[in-house]
């Protein structure tokens, strides 16, 4: 995901995405235009949660971030992407379920 655009001051979503072989979480202040750049590049939406503070966001995604590089693996290049091979959840709430990471934002 990329760094630059995303404005914690401003109500944000957490995502999670999929494409053969490979998962994605990201963050973003508008949904429906950060979904329409990467289904163009083959990606499906499993889940996201409400608008919510982007801090809150924010802080969570960095969490969510450092434990996959650490605990998963991540694909090589990338900040939060993994390979199913890893890993493969189905929804927001049975990735905090695997990664026990507590939050309220889903």
């Amino acid at each position: 995901c990329a760094e630059y655009g995303f404005n914690p001051k401003k109500d944000a979503w957490f995502y999670l995405m999929q494409r053969p072989g490979e998962q994605q979480l990201g963050i973003t202040n508008d949904l429906d235009v950060r979904l329409k750049t990467h289904r163009r590049n083959g990606w499906i939406l499993l889940d996201h949660t409400e608008p919510a503070s982007g801090q809150k966001v924010l802080d969570t995604e960095n969490y969510y971030k450092k434990w996959l590089k650490e605990e998963i693996g991540l694909i090589e290049g990338t900040t939060e992407n993994w390979s199913t091979t890893r890993m493969e959840v189905h929804s927001l709430a049975e990735l905090k379920a695997r990664s026990g990471i507590k939050t309220d934002l889903f």
